[in-house]
């Protein structure tokens, strides 16, 4: 079961590789898988989880993933999928114990409100143990997926690697 989300993971990540991208799955650590996509000789790294608990009130939606975009050697991107087209003018709750944080939404991603905000939350993610995104989607409904952080920074820094 869990190869069939992760292959859907790689199949919905094609807002970050096209289709007509080569999509190479370049390791795993823990809760996360590295990728590389490659495009007119471009490379792009990336890392992706899925969550280890869905909760909320929803009756069906696609598989909730969370991606974190290497975009230059000090900077990177996190972007939140929880399966839904999210409720305009809401936000995305990222919650790292008692620490919040918000990111805006857009169709059926979310994302950080700047780039001193992706740093902010990358250097959560490598200081926890697990991530909590609450989400409303158009519907009114609502969602409330764990992610496990086992194995971020060690996936963080092996996509550094492949991407300088």
């Amino acid at each position: 079961m869990r190869g069939i989300v992760w292959l859907m993971v790689l199949l919905i990540a094609g807002g970050v590789a096209s289709a007509a991208q080569a999509q190479m799955l370049q390791d795993s650590f823990g809760a996360w898988r590295v990728f590389m996509a490659e495009k007119g000789g471009n490379m792009t790294c990336y890392i992706a989880s899925v969550p280890t608990k869905q909760e909320g009130n929803f009756t069906a939606r696609s598989e909730p993933y969370l991606l974190v975009t290497h975009k230059s050697p000090t900077q990177d991107e996190v972007s939140v999928s929880s399966g839904y087209r999210y409720q305009n003018n809401s936000e995305l709750e990222l919650r790292f114990g008692q620490r919040v944080h918000k990111l805006f939404v857009k169709e059926e991603l979310a994302w950080a409100y700047d780039a001193a905000a992706d740093k902010v939350l990358v250097k959560e993610m490598i200081r926890g143990a697990n991530m909590v995104a609450k989400g409303t989607s158009w519907k009114g409904t609502h969602s409330v997926d764990t992610y496990s952080l086992n194995g971020f920074t060690a996936a963080h820094r092996r996509m550094k690697q492949l991407c300088k």
